[in-house]
């Protein structure tokens, strides 16, 4: 390990630093398979079967997202307040879930749900990993604060929400309730979930942002926070509006979703007045604009999920693939890359060109990804209408031809972000580079004025 990795990182730095990174490698890894055998289902079917690849790759993702949140959270607190007792159990204990849930998966010993595939003990093994960082926020929040009151509170605010989403989704899973009240309790629980991982990556996100001498915004108005809890708390509901489910938990969660356009307001209002700050800036920045813009994207084809016409012809089809993708690869790879360089690499403008490139062009393999899925998906949706699954099936497998080839290119665009970022973890500072340092014109990113609602969270 580098010095510089170990005096950002402290004890596991290389584990921390490289499990959210084997993580990405893995989805991509296994996402190409995925997306040869969508366009050709019958290839290696008895080698590759579909039901361990789909687990595995979803797994694999909120593995990623997981561990880039722990390895970020003790990072920041580590550099901006000296670190905290336990801090080097955070990365063996991260790397036993990992290797232990995959194998789990992979043997067939998953839990077999949707998401958390993961056998349930792990579940609470992480729930309490998962805790503990929230008490050693909580226990620095003073000091995160006077750097950035909102930030703080989201990043101790989201960690709780996790956990306590792994625990109501457990908890689920072991009581087997009825099928309507299973479902009602498992959207709840993933929502609570997916929306405790979104406040607590751009809580850390606007951790990592702020440079000596800036100041973060001040908490949000009442009535904002308000806002919040609400969408938070209701918004499941619109996955199953088709489901037996009562009609005003329906209701709730299509007024709650569709109140989400508040944040998309005030996203873009805060994009708008901040751009002409996003040139030039030190390494970090193209990953944290890239996480606004598709910040943006997501919260806006959630709530264009969330109308039940359109959920309804769109629900189950590639269409909620491209959302997902857009919000997993837009917004919180961009984060949990963007915290890893502004803590661990070189401040220069070398590397921060290098960085535009690579953020770039993932950039535009993902939208052709996206717009490719979207448009497989709304076919399914019209064709499925009023055809089996026989009829229409072959269709969409068509337009889903360019995919594999999408797909290569995607995951070369991922793989050269990764290298490019563990090489500058490995590397270090070098002496010339040191004096370039001072030559970067650091300006304050604005992370989105987003509200962390269910619409939007990649489900």
């Amino acid at each position: 390990m580098s010095g510089t990795m170990k005096r950002a990182f402290g004890r596991g730095g290389l584990l921390l630093a490289g499990l959210p990174i084997a993580c990405l490698l893995g989805v991509v890894a296994v996402g190409l398979v995925v997306g040869v055998k969508a366009a050709f289902p019958e290839w290696m079917m008895d080698l590759l079967p579909m039901q361990v690849l789909q687990p595995l790759h979803a797994f694999m993702g909120v593995a990623f997202v997981l561990c880039g949140l722990a390895s970020g959270v003790v990072i920041a607190l580590r550099r901006e307040c000296g670190g905290f007792r336990g801090d080097g159990l955070v990365a063996p204990a991260m790397f036993v879930f990992v290797v232990g849930s995959g194998a789990a998966i992979v043997l067939g010993r998953g839990s077999g749900v949707e998401y958390i595939g993961w056998p349930v003990g792990m579940s609470v093994f992480l729930g309490l990993v998962f805790l503990g960082l929230a008490g050693a926020v909580l226990s620095r929040l003073s000091a995160l604060s006077a750097r950035t009151p909102e930030g703080a509170w989201l990043l101790v605010i989201g960690l709780v929400l996790v956990a306590m989403g792994l625990g109501e989704r457990s908890a689920e899973i072991i009581a087997r309730p009825d099928l309507t009240r299973s479902l009602t309790i498992e959207w709840h629980a993933l929502d609570t979930f997916f929306a405790g991982w979104n406040a607590a990556l751009y809580g850390l996100g606007m951790v990592a942002i702020m440079r000596p001498g800036d100041q973060g915004r001040r908490l949000r108005g009442r009535w904002l926070f308000v806002l919040a809890v609400f969408c938070l708390l209701s918004t499941f509901s619109h996955h199953h509006y088709m489901s037996a489910q009562p009609s005003v938990l329906k209701w709730i969660a299509l007024t709650a979703s569709m109140l989400a356009a508040v944040s998309f307001a005030r996203h873009v209002w805060a994009i708008a007045m901040s751009w002409s700050r996003h040139r030039g800036g030190p390494p970090e920045r193209a990953f944290f604009i890239a996480a606004e813009v598709w910040t943006l994207v997501a919260v806006g084809t959630g709530i264009l999920l969330a109308v039940p016409q359109l959920n309804i012809w769109l629900h189950g089809t590639t269409a909620i693939v491209s959302h997902s993708m857009g919000s997993m690869i837009g917004v919180n790879v961009m984060i949990v890359m963007g915290t890893l360089v502004r803590y661990g690499c070189p401040c220069d403008a070398v590397l921060a060109q290098q960085m535009i490139r690579r953020v770039r062009w993932t950039g535009v393999t993902l939208v052709l990804v996206c717009v490719n899925l979207v448009l497989a998906g709304g076919v399914e949706g019209v064709l499925r209408v009023d055809r089996t699954f026989q009829e229409w099936d072959p269709a969409v497998r068509q337009w889903l031809s360019p995919l594999p080839v999408l797909g290569v290119l995607l995951g070369l665009t991922l793989t050269s972000m990764c290298v490019g970022v563990w090489r500058s973890l490995r590397t270090g500072e070098q002496p010339e580079r040191r004096a370039a340092r001072a030559a970067i014109e650091i300006k304050p990113v604005r992370m989105s004025e987003r509200v962390p609602v269910g619409a939007g969270t990649g489900q």
